[in-house]
Parts: C-alpha cells; sequence; structure tokens
C-alpha cells in the first residue's frame, strides 16, 4: 500500500529490534528465511528502519536509523535531531555487539 501511494514505510523497532522478539527484526513478519534472521527476502521491508536499545547488548544507550541511499542522501547535517547521533565510544559498541550475534 505504501509504494501504490508513495508514502515511506517507517518501522521503529527501538523496542522490538535485534531478536527481542524471537526474530533479528520484528518487520520479518512471515519470511520464509529457514532461521527467521533475515538472511533471505523479508515479507515486508521498511524503507526507514529506527533501531535502539538491543542495538548495544545493553550496555551503553545506542541508536540507529537505517534506509537506503536515496532516502539518506536527502537528510543532511543539521536537519534531523538524534538523542545519540555522532557518538563514537556507542558505535564502537553497537558494533561490537553486533559482532557477537
Amino acid at each position: 500500500m505504501c509504494e501504490a501511494y508513495n508514502v515511506l514505510f517507517i518501522a521503529d523497532e527501538v523496542q522490538t529490534g535485534i531478536a527481542r522478539t524471537g526474530r533479528l527484526l520484528a518487520t520479518c513478519g512471515n519470511c520464509d528465511c529457514v532461521k527467521k534472521d533475515c538472511s533471505g527476502t523479508p515479507e515486508t521491508k521498511p524503507d526507514i528502519l529506527i533501531l535502539g536499545k538491543a542495538l548495544s547488548g545493553g550496555v551503553y544507550p545506542v541508536s540507529a536509523v537505517l534506509a537506503n541511499d536515496a532516502i539518506m542522501n536527502v537528510i543532511t547535517p543539521g536537519s534531523h535531531g538524534s538523542t545519540f547521533g555522532g557518538n563514537p565510544i556507542a558505535a564502537a559498541v553497537a558494533m561490537a555487539a553486533l559482532g557477537r550475534c
């Protein structure tokens, strides 16, 4: 429906992302991935995905917004707000936590 009306589908997975629902992402829905780990083609694919909380393994406040280049290139420095944006320690913690999934 979003594609039909040219509307962005934004999935806020701050509370549900990174396996908090039993799947890597709640938006995987009924995907056909054997392990339900989003390694295949998901049934639903948000244009923008918002992650947080579990992104750091629970040890440091981290949030992230994921999108393709067509969307992210429209957002310029200063045109958005982020609670934990631009924090290199948070980025390092998230990368280490995700590497251990």
